[in-house]
């Protein structure tokens, strides 16, 4: 389960909330990483809402429940679907910490000391004006980069749950936590203007989007119904490289916007 120093911020648990759905591969990897890349993963309350998966993730996801690893495992009945929103509204009834993290079934945490939570964590502290922040991925459309600061760039319209932070007790303040819209990012930016919170982009902290390609693993009518639609990804923009631990793209690489 991990060791080490045990820092200032990790001495109680931090929430996960996880979504997956059919990406048994892209799932186990997430998870994985969790434990293998965080300093001290016994610090984490981990929350999995399943999607009504039938490619095997259920069983897998039992299996890490009985191993401790994940906290509160949630369900969907047989042939029930909900968007993210819906989803992420199940999960946040279990968070046990003020500060707690939304992510997706296809990222890959960074191997950072301190590591991705703490950090993450710190950033909330520093910018206590901020209900959101997102860890940056290989790519994010029309982001500007020459705004904001050395640690944060603000989000326009939208602000993902690839790894995102946020408060409870900020989240409490709204009639509905995340909105009731298919599309999380751009229901959370309104949310955080709602309770007059901003909302930013990590600048130097990455993590591995590994289900970017055009082939996400989801049977016919799941991204519908999971809320990312058939979008595509551009074969004009792709991917750049990355650094395996800190995912950051390697020196050189073209990061589209």
């Amino acid at each position: 389960m991990g060791g080490g120093t045990i820092i200032k911020n990790m001495q109680s648990k931090t929430s996960i909330i996880l979504l997956t759905c059919n990406r048994k591969a892209l799932s186990k990897i997430a998870i994985d990483s969790l434990f293998e890349r965080l300093i001290n993963p016994q610090f984490i309350h981990l929350i999995v809402i399943d999607n009504n998966s039938f490619d095997g993730t259920v069983e897998m996801l039992k299996e890490y429940k009985d191993q401790g690893k994940i906290s509160k495992l949630i369900l969907l009945g047989d042939g029930e679907t909900v968007n993210i929103a819906t989803a992420y509204n199940m999960g946040i009834k279990y968070v046990e910490s003020d500060w707690f993290i939304t992510m997706q079934d296809d990222i890959r945490i960074s191997k950072l000391n301190p590591d991705i939570v703490e950090q993450l964590i710190s950033l909330m502290e520093k910018y206590p004006d901020h209900g959101a922040i997102s860890a940056r991925i290989q790519r994010i459309p029309n982001l500007e980069i020459n705004d904001g600061n050395e640690d944060l760039i603000p989000c326009r319209k939208s602000i993902s749950a690839y790894f995102r932070i946020q408060k409870k007790s900020d989240m409490l303040k709204l009639e509905t936590c995340f909105g009731t819209k298919d599309w999380d990012d751009l229901a959370m930016k309104q949310q955080m203007d709602t309770i007059g919170k901003k909302a930013s982009w990590c600048r130097n902290i990455w993590v591995d989007h590994m289900g970017h390609a055009d082939n996400r693993g989801y049977p016919d009518g799941y991204e519908r119904a999971w809320g990312w639609g058939n979008k595509k990804v551009d074969p004009r923009k792709p991917y750049p490289k990355i650094n395996s631990e800190t995912c950051e793209p390697l020196a050189g690489e073209k990061i589209y916007r």
